[in-house]
């Protein structure tokens, strides 16, 4: 599966969780019976096996996401 950041809305990193959170606002190719677009209670959820693995979301991948306007 491939995703592009300019997809992705309303992204949220929780740093406790380990989770990266986020909307796509159109159907995916793929998990279509996983995610519904039009469900505001789903989002896709990438969690991470560490802490590190968060803070290096946070500094390298969050900035690339504000910049195509997905964080609200």
């Amino acid at each position: 599966m491939e995703m592009f950041f300019r997809d992705m809305r309303s992204a949220v990193l929780d740093h406790r969780r380990r989770e990266l959170r986020f909307k796509i606002d159109h159907p995916l190719c793929h998990y279509t019976k996983d995610y519904s677009h039009n469900d505001p209670s789903h989002f896709v959820v990438i969690q991470f096996s560490s802490g590190l693995d968060a803070d290096r979301v946070l500094e390298k991948i969050m900035p690339l996401i504000r910049r195509s306007g997905g964080v609200r």
